[in-house]
């Protein structure tokens, strides 16, 4: 599983510099487990915890 998870933290740290991109977004819940914030330069943004935010932010309105 490990190795798995470290083909996966290259191939994004890939995509992002290549792409230029300004921050990483982890459109899938799973990939949270293999990819860190320490593993990636560019601002982390994980979906999950986004939509728990809004979530609760709205429960309370």
């Amino acid at each position: 599983m490990r190795i798995l998870a470290g083909e996966c933290v290259n191939h994004y740290q890939e995509k992002a510099s290549v792409k230029g991109a300004q921050g990483v977004v982890l459109g899938y819940t799973e990939l949270e487990l293999f990819i860190g914030e320490a593993d990636v330069t560019r601002p982390f943004f994980k979906t999950a915890e986004l939509h728990a935010q809004y979530a609760a932010k709205q429960a309370l309105r």
